[in-house]
């Protein structure tokens, strides 16, 4: 019964159908997200392009992961905010808590779920693939922030909260 109420209220993963039919804000926010890796990272356009940039993204990766289970390279958090300093974008600093907040996101929403995320770190680590993905999100995430910086009133009131700028969830890919 309690299981039901809260798949009732839409607390959990929902379906296109089902944000068709009014489910919560925020809720949807999450579901496109999710629904982005499919909808758009898995399309042949976009491994084409990341194919063409491989000569860039391979060593990038390499330079800022270290060895993890199975001798496998892995990239920690701290790996991930190098890479992302190298390319100098969402720089961290004084009045940059959006862009700690995007650098986070980024890397959570990248990260595939694990079973364990209690007896052992591993989630806190992106292997190659993850990594990928993070740096394809960044991508259509800094495209996001500059459509919403150039917005008109109206859009921005869509994706306005009340608690300053929009979070990256909220905006990721709104001209989808």
């Amino acid at each position: 019964k309690a299981l039901e109420y809260l798949l009732n209220k839409n607390l959990v993963y929902t379906t296109r159908a089902q944000q068709e039919r009014g489910v919560h804000a925020a809720m949807k926010n999450i579901s496109k997200a999710v629904e982005w890796r499919v909808d758009v990272l898995h399309t042949e356009p976009v491994e084409t392009a990341l194919r063409e940039h491989m000569d860039v993204l391979e060593p990038l990766f390499a330079a800022h992961a270290e060895r993890g289970a199975l001798n496998l390279l892995i990239l920690r958090p701290e790996g991930w905010l190098a890479v992302l300093d190298w390319l100098e974008v969402l720089p961290v600093g004084k009045d940059s808590q959006m862009a700690l907040w995007d650098r986070v996101w980024l890397w959570r929403i990248s990260a595939m779920t694990h079973t364990d995320e209690v007896k052992s770190a591993e989630h806190l680590q992106l292997t190659f693939v993850e990594y990928v993905e993070a740096v394809a999100r960044l991508v259509a995430l800094l495209r996001s922030r500059e459509r919403v910086a150039n917005a008109s009133a109206a859009d921005l009131e869509k994706w306005d909260y009340g608690l300053g700028p929009p979070s990256a969830a909220t905006i990721f890919c709104v001209d989808k």
